[in-house]
Parts: structure tokens; C-alpha cells; sequence
């Protein structure tokens, strides 16, 4: 599943996709170390002082000692910035990844400690209780008491089922993965 996520989700890619731009960044810069020299042909037929002018240029860039130190420093900071940030984001992944798995957990323990006749005498409860009311055995309070017993019983199992889904749910959104 952590495999899963690292490969699937968007932000571990976005944060891979920014480690590459890093380092493309750092080989433009160390690209620019070089000072560029430019040599040229000029013509001019009507210049302001010499009519058909040819010339020769010849440029260079002034930086020939400092040779760009202070951006490839720069670019290698920014790589090693996002170095850390790929690393910070498989942390996250990996994290969620693993808190969702435990939760699900959790909640498949909760539902295996129930006993196999669980929805059974839960039902049982809601019947009897009815038909000993009407039989007159046990009063209205008692009565009202075993139905409350019911309700809540139910509304846990329906809770712990529902509890199941959302982790379900949970981990598949954490891995970008069709799990479940």
C-alpha cells in the first residue's frame, strides 16, 4: 500500500517533479560558469560617418572570474531544499498511509470480538421484549428499557459497519488506489 501511494499520489509526484526542476535549474547555471563570447559582421551602407562601413565585433562577457558562483550556489541550495521537501513528503505518505491501514484495523478487531450471532439476539431482544409486554409480564418502563437496549445496540453494529467504510474508504484515498 505505502508502495501504492509513493507511486499514485499527485503531491509525492509533485515533490519528485520538483527535485528535477532543481537539479535542471543547477545545470543552466553551471551552464552559465562560461563566459560567452560573441563575434559579429556588421555592414552599414549610409552610417553616420562612413558610408558602406564593414566591421568586425567581438564581445565578451564581463563575470570571467566570478564564473556564476553565487547562482550555482543558489541552484544547489535549491536542489538540496527540494531533496528535503521529497523526503518530507514521502514521510507524510508513508504516514498516512499507515494510520489509515490502522484504523481499518481497529475497526476489523472491533467487528471479529462480536459474537457470530450478534444481529440474532439483538433481534431476540426487540422480540421478546414485545411479546412479554403484551403477555403483561413486564411493565412499560421495562419494556421501553429493552427497546432503548435494541435501538443502541443497533445503532453500534450500524456505526461500526459504517466506521468500516470510512477507513475503507480512507486507505484507498491515501494510496490514490482502488483497494477496497
Amino acid at each position: 500500500a505505502i508502495d501504492s501511494a509513493l507511486t499514485n499520489r499527485p503531491d509525492a509526484a509533485l515533490s519528485q517533479e520538483q527535485i528535477n526542476n532543481a537539479q535542471r535549474s543547477l545545470a543552466l547555471e553551471r551552464a552559465r560558469r562560461t563566459p560567452d563570447l560573441t563575434a559579429g559582421f556588421i555592414y552599414d551602407k549610409y552610417g553616420n560617418a562612413f558610408n558602406n562601413f564593414t566591421g568586425l565585433s567581438v564581445a565578451m562577457d564581463i563575470p570571467v572570474f566570478n564564473r556564476n558562483q553565487g547562482a550555482v550556489n543558489l541552484a544547489e541550495i535549491g536542489v538540496n531544499s527540494a531533496q528535503a521537501g521529497f523526503d518530507n513528503a514521502q514521510a507524510i505518505v508513508r504516514n498516512d498511509v499507515i494510520d489509515a491501514y490502522d484504523k481499518l484495523t481497529i475497526y476489523y478487531q472491533q467487528q471479529n470480538t462480536l459474537p457470530a450471532d450478534y444481529l440474532s439476539r439483538v433481534q431476540n431482544i426487540s422480540v421478546e421484549a414485545t411479546q412479554t409486554y403484551n403477555a403483561r409480564v413486564i411493565g412499560l418502563l421495562d419494556y421501553l428499557d429493552k427497546i432503548r437496549t435494541y435501538q443502541s445496540a443497533q445503532l453500534n453494529y450500524i456505526t461500526l459497519q459504517n466506521n468500516i467504510f470510512q477507513a475503507q474508504q480512507q486507505v484507498n484515498y491515501t494510496t490514490n488506489t482502488r483497494f477496497f
